[in-house]
């Protein structure tokens, strides 16, 4: 009689040919619940092939026509989409293992409430390019592909500077630079304000951005990277917030950040712009929050 799937128990894909037409040859899998009077088996993929990441394949009729027990060794799941329980934060986070710690055993896992977790520890690389460590696990929770505060997305905060991964078309284009004048909650969408004039905004445009987590990036702006960029100030002589040139900085090249003044965000350097009066205009970076998307 064949042995029922137990918790924790590994097992792989036969190579015949309806594993073939499901494309599953490759996958690992382990019960994280067993079958009772109560309760239906569930057996969790541990590993995703790239090119079979998107799909999803319903098996029907016995389960051991489509796989064998099996024993995995940390390697055999290199360079997959896996889940690790991250050792800093205790994130579930999934992302493709780059390396695993200590040698190449088999692996076997121990349940931890509703949720399994390995003997064996791997650094995995995140979808937004960070490299976490922690043990394999299985889990009922929904995929987590970012590392997320009390499950909101709030990575981006108010003032941080961001930029969009590929925004530049080759390395003659100036960078597009962009504020955080609202974070993301359960009610409200994040919102960046354009700081420099670029191919698609000009300084001072709004956006949503449609998917942060994804296309933005945390960046370092130093005032020497606005110089010559078309920038927003609020000027000191008239106290008008206008829109020019910037052809000078005052004082050190050091980051720029922005301080949250009751309504407003205000930059820490000032910019020199060049006029048609005896003075040159200057200012900080200035960014009113009451403002409406643009």
């Amino acid at each position: 009689m064949k042995t029922q799937f137990k918790l924790g128990k590994t097992y792989g894909a036969k190579d015949n040919d309806k594993t073939r037409e499901l494309k599953i040859i490759g996958e690992y899998l382990v019960v994280i619940q067993e079958q009772s009077e109560n309760k239906n088996l569930i057996i969790q993929t541990i590993n995703s092939r790239k090119v079979y990441v998107e799909k999803t394949t319903q098996i029907y009729g016995n389960p051991f026509e489509y796989y064998d027990e099996v024993q995995i060794r940390a390697m055999d799941i290199l360079l997959d989409e896996i889940c690790i329980k991250d050792n800093n934060t205790g994130t579930i986070i999934y992302g493709d293992a780059k390396m695993f710690m200590g040698e190449n055993k088999i692996i076997q896992f121990t349940a931890i409430g509703n949720d399994l977790i390995a003997n064996v520890q791997y650094e995995i690389e995140t979808i937004n390019g960070e490299r976490l460590t922690g043990f394999l696990y299985c889990t009922h929770q929904p995929k987590n592909y970012y590392l997320k505060i009390n499950n909101m997305k709030t990575q981006f905060k108010l003032g941080q500077i961001v930029r969009f991964k590929n925004y530049r078309r080759n390395n003659d284009e100036k960078e597009a630079y962009f504020v955080v004048i609202q974070e993301e909650d359960v009610a409200n969408e994040m919102v960046l304000y354009t700081i420099n004039t670029n191919r698609n905004y000009i300084s001072g445009t709004t956006i949503i951005p449609e998917f942060p987590e994804e296309d933005l990036l945390i960046v370092d702006l130093k005032p020497s990277d606005l110089i010559n960029q078309e920038i927003t100030i609020k000027e000191n002589l008239f106290h008008d917030v206008v829109i020019g040139v910037a052809v000078y900085f005052l004082g050190d090249n050091d980051s720029i950040q922005f301080n949250h003044v009751g309504d407003l965000l205000v930059s820490n350097v000032e910019f020199e712009f060049n006029s048609t009066i005896k003075h040159r205009l200057k200012g900080n970076l200035y960014i009113d929050l009451l403002i409406p998307l643009q």
